[in-house]
């Protein structure tokens, strides 16, 4: 049995062993947990951790999420999107008499299904993390069509969803929630100086000095993919490529350069004077980042 480790552990709830046998998950001993207080899942076989990711009887969103931002480190897409699919159309065990068979229908198959449909959607939508190319693009429209050519699956009701996100993936979409624009009267005034003809870098108010550089690593925090975070991703150049590889590379380049221009500037002045003010204003800045916006600054 092929066991996948995950790499960021997530907690499981037990689950009350009152329950017909056939109501029970068929893989329970293809994972391992840690003994704990409460059970840590630790690893497994795909097939068990893919049960555990669309279990019929709970929804654990800390799992879901955490094998759908690490799933790249132990299994390809295509492998996952197989499994899944084979997840869907799980058989019923044998010697079911009838009235079993409709509880195992009722609170089993059904919620399975739509677990897995559910699970597809939020992969697409949250956590796609294949890169742009013509081999996914082809495996994108091969998952379209099977989906879209399976009676069973478009039953489901959240079915024409995950089809529209498989088509803004096709396209080359990024799929993202809208966020509510916060009103006008929250964004402050900016606090220039009076004169803005004759700017100097001594004039800036630290707190403006502050909100405009937290608007800057905002914007290189933003670029930062889940994935870039896992297995030192960003310790891989792209070969003759001199623009950073991730978003991660693109932060530690952005605070290097900081870091340089702040000590340019401060050696830049010749009078001792101006050199501390100079510091002062980084400082100031930076306390005003760090308390009251919340931003570690790279300065």
């Amino acid at each position: 049995m092929h066991e996948a480790t995950l790499p960021v552990r997530a907690r499981t709830q037990s689950v009350s062993t009152d329950v017909p046998w056939f109501l029970k998950l068929d893989h329970e001993n293809e994972v391992v947990y840690e003994t704990t207080d409460r059970p840590l899942l630790k690893s497994g076989s795909l097939t068990g951790l893919v049960e555990q990711l669309t279990r019929h009887d709970r929804l654990d969103l800390t799992f879901n999420e955490t094998f759908l931002i690490t799933y790249p480190t132990f299994v390809s897409a295509a492998n996952l999107f197989d499994a899944l699919l084979q997840r869907f159309h799980v058989d019923p065990p044998g010697q079911l008499t009838q009235s079993e068979m409709q509880l195992w229908t009722q609170h089993k198959q059904k919620a399975i299904r739509l677990r897995v449909v559910n699970i597809l959607k939020t992969w697409l939508e949250r956590f796609w993390m294949e890169p742009r190319e013509e081999v996914t693009t082809e495996f994108l429209r091969k998952m379209h069509a099977q989906i879209k050519n399976s009676a069973v699956v478009m039953e489901t009701p959240t079915a024409p969803q995950l089809l529209s996100a498989i088509d803004q993936r096709i396209q080359g979409q990024e799929i993202t929630k809208r966020l509510a624009t916060p009103p006008n009267s929250n964004i402050p005034k900016p606090i220039t100086p009076k004169n803005m003809k004759k700017l100097k870098i001594l004039d800036l108010d630290p707190t403006e000095l502050a909100r405009q550089l937290t608007i800057i690593e905002f914007n290189h925090h933003a670029r930062i993919r889940p994935n870039e975070c896992l297995s030192q991703k960003w310790k891989k150049r792209r070969s003759n490529s001199t623009e950073p590889s991730t978003g991660v590379n693109a932060m530690i380049l952005h605070s290097n350069r900081l870091a340089n221009y702040v000590g340019e500037l401060v050696l830049a002045q010749d009078e001792l004077k101006k050199r501390v003010s100079m510091i002062k204003l980084f400082v100031q800045a930076a306390d005003v980042g760090l308390v009251s916006l919340d931003c570690v600054c790279s300065v």
